[in-house]
Parts: C-alpha cells; structure tokens; sequence
C-alpha cells in the first residue's frame, strides 16, 4: 500500500511503502512543482562521456550519457571553451537520446560538456562536466593520372577527383576511395596501373598515399 503526503508548502511529495500486513517499510521523498508535478531525478553522476573520434572532413566531438531520468521531454546540452570559459546551451535534443554529436569545434582546442535533463517543472541536476579536444586526421592524397593514346575522365566516391580538371585530393586515413572512368566518345578504356589493376571500378583503401593511371586507347576506324 502507498500513502501520499504532501509537506513544506507542498513542494515534496511524502511516500509511505508497505508490506501485506501493514508495516512501514521506507519513506521515499520526491520534489514537486507548484502544480502539483512529481519532478525527475536527474542524470547520474560520472555519466557523460565525451569522445573525439578521426573525422573524414572536419572536427568534431561525440557526446553519450546515461539516460536516468523517466519523465523527461528532453535533454540539454551546454559547452563552454577550455577550463575557465563560461557554459552555454548548443543543443537541447528529445527525451530518451543518449548522445550529441557536436561538429561546431576547432582541432586542437578543449571543450568541456554538461547535460541535464528538463521537462515543464523544470530542470534536472547537472551531470558531471566532461571535457575532450578534437583532433586533426592524417590526410593522404590520391593522385590520378592519364595515360594512352585516347581520352576520358576519372571521377571518385567520395567526391573530390573529376580528371579531367581536379587530378588529386586528399582524404582522411581509412577513407576507401572508388574510382570509376568514363572513356570520350572514340576512345575506349583499358586498364589502371599503379594501385590498380584490371579494368573495373579502382578502390583505394587510403593507408598512405597513393598513384592511379587509367589508360585510355583511341579507337580506330
């Protein structure tokens, strides 16, 4: 059996759980809103954990935490610069999410994180304060060229290379880059050299950087 009582101008909500025979057993004691509102218990503490992971293109920042509250509409996301800057909300994002991903950083400076739940009574405790510093990815490059006696055009996924103009990119260490050709009208493909072999699309798995020839002959008639 549960008992409510309501204390201190009406701001705690007193519980009393029994057994079958109707001995108190322990008293629970939860905050309320001047509605009347049960409010949550917050985040944990030591919940949130913020990670910096190689990005393909630019720097950024994942975030996940604990998600202990149970009636939440959402959680709030502020961030502040280095130890002594001041926090400030980037991102309030629905109830039951358990991370952020924040791309609004610059490699190599330090940003530190806390989160809490809220719902309309109001705010949850702050979880504990995470800090982490994106970091830079190794750049390899892919440098296409032409070879042959006809002509035609080389193009990447992801994009980066159109050879015709654009012969080289760089992309991060892992990326697996795909070349595919597209001979000119009178001229017909006929085979990569170099990182490639054979005559079907050319995968580069960027461990350091790497050559490409496609070959291309003129057709006769």
């Amino acid at each position: 059996m549960i008992r409510q009582v309501r204390i201190h101008r009406e701001k705690f909500l007193l519980r009393e759980e029994t057994d079958m025979i109707a001995r108190p057993m322990r008293w629970l004691i939860h905050p309320l809103n001047r509605s009347g509102r049960v409010l949550f218990f917050g985040l944990g503490l030591a919940s949130l954990v913020v990670a910096a992971a190689l990005p393909a293109s630019a720097a950024s920042l994942t975030l996940t935490w604990a998600d202990s509250a149970t009636n939440e509409d959402g959680f709030k996301v502020e961030r502040k610069t280095g130890s002594t800057g001041a926090y400030g909300q980037v991102a309030a994002v629905a109830a039951n999410t358990t991370g952020y991903v924040d791309g609004s950083v610059t490699t190599g400076t330090t940003y530190c994180y806390r989160v809490r739940a809220y719902n309309s009574a109001g705010d949850s405790a702050y979880s504990n304060e995470a800090c982490a510093a994106p970091v830079s990815a190794t750049l390899y490059t892919v440098t296409v060229g032409k070879g042959g006696t006809g002509s035609g055009t080389v193009a990447s996924s992801p994009t980066g290379i159109t050879c015709g103009s654009d012969c080289s990119e760089a992309y991060a260490s892992g990326t697996s880059v795909a070349l595919s050709v597209t001979p000119a009208a009178g001229s017909t493909f006929t085979g990569w050299s170099g990182a490639c072999a054979g005559t079907g699309t050319c995968t580069v798995s960027l461990n350091q950087s790497s050559s490409v020839t496609a070959s291309f002959t003129r057709i006769r008639r």
